[in-house]
């Protein structure tokens, strides 16, 4: 004769399966919570909008297309002052990535994952006078091509410091680039990065340096201006 199991058995093994499921349950909440946070993290190092194509060939109805901005490795330890001085050697900050399925005319920059690069340092044909930043073409080598989309003078470029400079400002561990009004968002020092377009003239000791950056006049900045984590804090370009 086959026994049949006992009713408090079968009672604590349903209550022992709804307590399992709801503890696994639980746990993968939680593992997608701390997930979301991670990617958070992840995609705030970047920044996406959408910028005009009018008046160029396969330009959306919108009249916009979105490009995404991602820093280089290592951008916030670059020092742009040294970069904007007189025949000094540039270098790629950044990359500007078409992350629409449309071409972006003014860069003539394919659709879905064209690229372009962000440069600072010689932006015209005086490597005197012509410095600063600038946004251009990539070749398929990750050569610049033709000139800038768009270009910053080196003295237009802010530069911005915390009031206590640390290795990490903003308690970043990575670069970054963002839309922010740094000066009054974070309370950051913001002033001229140089004084002139002839960058060659300012040659200073970091601490004289340093004393400028600060007690400097701080440039009207808006939540349209563009800024990128470089030495020290944060190079902002101005409004895109």
């Amino acid at each position: 004769m086959k026994s049949s199991s006992h009713p408090t058995r079968r009672r604590s093994m349903r209550q022992f399966n709804n307590t399992k499921g709801k503890f696994e349950l639980a746990l993968t909440m939680s593992m997608l919570v701390f997930a979301g946070s991670l990617l958070q993290a992840q995609t705030d190092t970047t920044y996406s909008a959408g910028f005009s194509c009018a008046g160029y060939t396969g330009c959306p109805s919108s009249g916009l297309v979105k490009l995404k901005f991602t820093p280089r490795s290592r951008a916030d330890t670059v020092n742009w002052l040294n970069r904007v001085m007189a025949n000094a050697p540039g270098t790629m900050v950044g990359t500007l990535t078409n992350v629409d399925v449309y071409a972006f005319g003014p860069l003539d920059i394919a659709a879905n994952g064209g690229k372009a690069g962000l440069w600072v340092g010689q932006i015209g044909p005086d490597p005197v006078k012509d410095r600063g930043f600038g946004i251009y073409k990539l070749d398929s080598h990750g050569n610049r091509v033709g000139q800038p989309w768009w270009k910053t003078t080196a003295d237009q470029i802010t530069y911005c410091q915390p009031p206590s400079p640390t290795p990490n400002p903003g308690g970043r561990t990575r670069p970054a680039i963002h839309i922010k009004d740094t000066s009054h968002e974070m309370g950051w020092n913001c002033g001229p990065l140089a004084p002139t377009n002839q960058s060659s003239a300012y040659q200073k000791s970091p601490s004289s340096q340093k004393m400028s950056l600060v007690s400097a006049p701080l440039r009207a900045q808006g939540l349209s201006h563009l800024w990128i984590s470089c030495s020290g804090g944060c190079c902002d370009i101005g409004a895109m």
